[in-house]
């Protein structure tokens, strides 16, 4: 009964020690999976981008947030379009403003956008964060791009994790069969 007993408490003890390393694991696991890139160069990104996954949370809206059939940016030097497919492609180009892996913009100084570029292990991603803060909307988002229309699984399953490390919302997968908007200058709004 003795040697039970011991049993019993050895195994209660290296599942104490399991819990206490899962959970010290799991805080690291965030830590390594939302770095902030360190070394960026625009240029590196200049091209088409689509957009392959993307969780938001809507903070104040006056109307429910609609999800677009595709979207996909378009990058050369500092400027940026991006192009979203509802019924028809709608437009919006702006320049943006690095400070390390920070960057932001505003439209008219009423309408701000911010973010970071977080680390991927995917080699043709970008991990965008973008928050929108404007009088009468905003919201924050998780983007996964890439110069593909999809990604492996191990790439797709990085960004989910970086999504829950962020306590954001479930991300929806964009269908990569679905038409993307082609380049076109768009006018500053």
């Amino acid at each position: 009964m003795a040697s039970l007993n011991r049993d019993l408490f050895a195994i209660r003890t290296l599942a104490v020690f399991s819990l206490i390393s899962a959970s010290l694991a799991a805080s690291l696991d965030c830590k390594d999976v939302l770095r902030p890139m360190d070394k960026l160069n625009p240029r590196d990104w200049e091209g088409m981008w689509a957009m392959v996954a993307d969780s938001i949370r809507v903070i104040q809206s006056p109307e429910p947030e609609r999800l677009s059939n595709s979207t996909v940016l378009y990058f050369y030097n500092s400027t940026f379009t991006k192009a979203n497919l509802d019924l028809t492609c709608s437009y919006f180009s702006n320049n943006v403003t690095f400070e390390g892996p920070d960057y932001k913009f505003d439209v008219n100084g009423v309408v701000k956008f911010s973010g970071t570029i977080f680390y991927s292990s995917c080699p043709d991603c970008l991990v965008l964060s973008f928050i929108v803060d404007s009088p009468h909307y905003k919201s924050q988002e998780l983007c996964l791009f890439s110069k593909r229309r999809s990604v492996e699984e191990t790439e797709l399953q990085e960004f989910m994790a970086q999504v829950k490390c962020m306590d954001m919302p479930e991300a929806s997968v964009m269908n990569p069969n679905e038409e993307l908007c082609p380049y076109t200058q768009a006018q500053d709004n």
